[in-house]
């Protein structure tokens, strides 16, 4: 990909300083060294050489160097020896990589004191959370999955369509990733673009019938459990939690387990806390459906 051109060059030249400028804006960090420090870092975009590898201090303890060094290793990996700017650090995802760590540091998350975990895109992530909820797709999806509970002979004749159904709302929630629009303060539109109906043209590759047939083949006699990889907050963790109560509740399968990212390395990575803020606005909301969808949410955890 040539960073002088196209989305690579949008990316270095206008998401990535956007990234940085959203996080000062919101006054996610307030102190003068981590204000300096995100300063610094978005006056090398894109003509400075990078500094490699990350640095860590002995100040910073040892959880945070062994994290720099499999950082500073992976990175290595995916880059070539040149020592030049931003734009010649290829491919293209590594420099985001190198971005959003480098972030991290800048505002302290590593680093004993006050914003040691503090998570840089928390307003981001709540105001995703707030679209999401008020979705009408979501919506929707909420109102179908409480209708197949309370009337099991309908759901019942419908199965293999409900869960096909149910996979797909949540695939096309990865359309809420704010990584993608940065630059808009709102992210207007992101969860309201997801939908059943969603063109399945633009899918690479598409194995959602492979699953289907086993979680039917498996229904009420051996549910396999099932892992679902989470990334994104917002709508897209709304619509993993909604298919994680799918499919508990109709015993597709025997255990869901959701795993969530260690850190907030791209915006709205879905972390174990954003799980629990999530189930806990779905208990606020004022819709019945989506507290019913909480209180069975609840339960499966309580029940292991």
């Amino acid at each position: 990909m040539d960073p002088t051109k196209g989305f690579a060059k949008y990316t270095l030249t206008k998401r990535l300083p956007a990234v940085i400028e959203r996080v000062m804006h919101e006054q996610a960090v307030t102190g003068e060294q981590e204000t300096s420090a995100l300063r610094q870092l978005e006056g090398e975009i894109p003509d400075a050489a990078l500094r490699r590898p990350v640095e860590v201090s002995e100040d910073d303890g040892q959880c945070v160097a062994a994290d720099a060094k499999c950082f500073n290793g992976e990175w290595a990996r995916w880059t070539d020896a040149r020592k030049g700017p931003w734009t010649e650090a290829l491919p293209l995802i590594s420099t985001e990589m190198y971005l959003y760590r480098r972030l991290l540091d800048c505002t302290g998350y590593f680093r004993r004191g006050d914003a040691c975990l503090a998570d840089p895109y928390e307003g981001q992530k709540a105001e995703s959370l707030k679209e999401g909820l008020a979705s009408g797709a979501f919506k929707e999806a909420v109102a179908d999955h409480v209708a197949a509970l309370d009337d099991p002979p309908v759901f019942k004749a419908m199965v293999g369509a409900k869960l096909h159904r149910f996979i797909q709302t949540d695939l096309w929630g990865n359309q809420g990733d704010l990584a993608l629009s940065p630059m808009h303060l709102e992210n207007a539109g992101a969860a309201a673009s997801v939908s059943r109906a969603d063109k399945e043209e633009h899918l690479l590759q598409d194995e959602s019938q492979g699953a289907i047939d086993l979680l039917l083949a498996s229904k009420n006699k051996a549910p396999p459990r099932v892992d679902i990889v989470l990334d994104n907050s917002g709508i897209e963790l709304l619509c993993d939690l909604l298919l994680a109560d799918f499919l508990l509740s109709h015993k597709f399968a025997s255990s869901v387990h959701l795993h969530a990212k260690g850190e907030p390395l791209f915006i709205s990575d879905a972390m174990p806390k954003d799980i629990a803020s999530h189930i806990a606005a779905l208990e606020a909301s004022q819709d019945a459906g989506e507290r019913r969808l909480a209180a069975n949410l609840r339960a499966h955890v309580g029940g292991g």
